[in-house]
Formats: C-alpha cells, structure tokens, sequence
C-alpha cells in the first residue's frame, strides 16, 4: 500500500522546488537558509526527504534524509544545501 502523504500536489512541489533553491542561493552566499514561512500545511508534516541537484542535466549533488525528524520543507531546505556543499 503506497503512503497518501507521499503524493504532493503541483502547488506543493512547486512550493518545495523554491525553498530548495532558496536554500543554495542562501548556502552559497553563507546567507542563513530561507524561512519556511506560508507554505501549504502538507509541507508542515514530518516527513524524509531525498533532494538530487542537477545542471544542465549533470548530477552535482544528491543527500536525503530518512529519519523524517523535521517538516518536510525543513527537510528539503537542510538537504538542498547540503546536496549544494
């Protein structure tokens, strides 16, 4: 049986793919990561994560968490700018 909290909507991957690009602007500049702030409340739940970073289509980063400890948006911000690092 597959997981219903695994399935995001188009307004929540869209959400998560900007906190994560947030997070390595932030990270590369040795700014402090982005704020989660308003985000859809499915992104608030506690949940792993696996963030791949690509260029021009060239794998240049990849770390996940399996631990779920933090939100899912919390999550994708630590391993999108450790994946970037």
């Amino acid at each position: 049986m597959s997981d219903p909290l695994r399935h995001l909507s188009r307004d929540e991957k869209r959400a998560l793919l900007a906190l994560a690009r947030r997070a390595v602007e932030a990270c590369l500049a040795a700014l402090p990561g982005p704020e989660i702030g308003s985000q859809p409340a499915r992104l608030h739940v506690r949940q792993d994560a696996f963030v791949t970073l690509r260029v021009r289509g060239e794998l240049r980063g990849c770390i996940g968490m399996m631990e779920g400890a933090d939100s899912l948006a919390e999550t994708v911000i630590r391993c999108a700018a450790a994946a970037a690092t």
